[in-house]
């Protein structure tokens, strides 16, 4: 007997669901409503040069390795050298610190007051 398995949504999930049920050997049917499947994940090219936008940060060696790995051995992946190029303000700091003590102020004149 055969088992059919319909995904709702070929996006990162979708796909990589689709992907272990026919590793073990289900048939797969995935319903997306975009002509592309990926999700928010794309990879345009330019002058012959691959920019991939969306939500794919959480695939970075960086930050998860495990799914790294994974997605890397089933399609291989090029690694590059990253700058980080973002500019954080160093006042930043300053007004979270001041959010924080203002926050604990607040909640222990609250408690004294019972």
């Amino acid at each position: 007997m055969t088992t059919n398995v319909v995904i709702i949504g070929g996006g990162f999930t979708g796909c990589t669901y689709a992907y272990f049920c026919r590793q073990k050997g289900w048939d797969v049917t995935i319903v997306e409503k975009s002509a592309l499947l990926g999700g928010g994940v794309r990879t345009y090219f330019h002058g012959g040069h691959p920019y991939t936008y969306g939500p794919r940060h959480f695939i970075a060696p960086e930050t998860s390795r495990p799914a790294f790995d994974f997605l890397n051995a089933v399609i291989p992946m090029r690694m590059i050298d990253k700058i980080n190029y973002s500019y954080q303000e160093p006042d930043d700091l300053l007004i979270l610190n001041h959010l924080v003590a203002q926050t604990k102020s607040m909640k222990s004149s609250s408690y004294s007051s019972l």
